[in-house]
């Protein structure tokens, strides 16, 4: 298990520029990393469960899409998951990003996807 935080503090103001993204920095980030590792047998391999929370709080505002309007970013949280599944020769990742569904505009004023899924899965072969 692990916390982690980030602060940055910006003394600085656009004046007259029209900045798209210079001044819209992340000022506090707080993120909660937790794993759990189950060890199966020889045979099936081992199983993990990792869980990442991340608060995010952005300086800065962006122009609304629909109406041109300069908004102020809103502090959000993001939950995401992920399911390790190792065998000899191959690891198979199950990700759930966004797990609570979260609606959230980021950087750029970018209107960020909603809960989704992930799979990979990496095969290593012989020498």
């Amino acid at each position: 298990m692990s916390v982690d935080y980030a602060f940055q503090h910006l003394d600085k103001d656009a004046g007259i520029l029209d900045s798209k993204y210079a001044l819209d920095y992340l000022k506090h980030k707080l993120q909660f990393k937790a794993s759990a590792h189950m060890v199966a047998s020889r045979r099936f391999g081992n199983l993990c469960l990792h869980l990442v929370g991340a608060y995010h709080d952005r300086a800065g505002t962006y122009a609304d899409q629909s109406t041109g309007v300069l908004v102020a970013y809103h502090p959000f949280w993001l939950w995401d998951s992920r399911i390790t599944w190792n065998l000899k020769a191959v690891s198979m990742n199950l990700d759930l990003n966004n797990v609570t569904n979260r609606s959230h505009t980021d950087f750029g004023g970018l209107r960020q996807p909603g809960r989704h899924i992930n799979f990979s899965m990496q095969i290593r072969l012989p020498d």
